[in-house]
């Protein structure tokens, strides 16, 4: 894949990763406030957004849950880890259902009241779950950025 594509790609996820956060950013550009409604209606469309499953730090929270702000950071750094690797790595699909068993296990987990609800559970599963994911993504277009070379 050429490397322009690696860089919107990279970029589209920093933008959106730097929109979950993006209460991190009001104090220092208050002028965000403008934009904050907006930013805020559009990761609502993509989590539920549950108070006491938001990460919270000193001055706010996250506008996504911890398990899909893992989900988003897990794409984030397998999309650096791939724009720096330059060779093709195999990953087997069992990776992809152990990341789909690990989050269905704390899911249930969860709601039987095993324990309560881990932040960090969430966050790390939602981490190697978005991982996998973008990897299977990089490779559908890597895969059809050759396809179409070829033909």
């Amino acid at each position: 894949m050429k490397i322009g594509l690696q860089l919107l790609i990279l970029a589209l996820l920093s933008f959106w990763i730097l929109g979950i956060f993006i209460q991190v950013f009001l104090p220092i550009f208050p002028q965000l406030i403008y934009i904050y409604p907006f930013i805020e209606l559009t990761y609502s469309h993509v989590c539920h957004q549950q108070p006491e499953k938001l990460i919270a730090f000193g001055f706010g929270q996250t506008l996504t849950c911890a398990r899909c702000t893992g989900i988003y950071v897990g794409c984030f750094l397998s999309a650096i880890l791939l724009l720096i690797k330059k060779h093709n790595v195999s990953i087997s699909y069992k990776f992809f259902i152990l990341a789909i068993a690990l989050i269905l296990v704390d899911i249930f987990m969860y709601s039987i009241e095993f324990y309560n609800y881990s932040k960090i559970i969430a966050l790390l599963t939602g981490m190697f779950l978005g991982s996998i994911v973008f990897y299977y993504f990089y490779k559908g277009l890597n895969d059809f950025y050759y396809y179409k070379k070829t033909n």
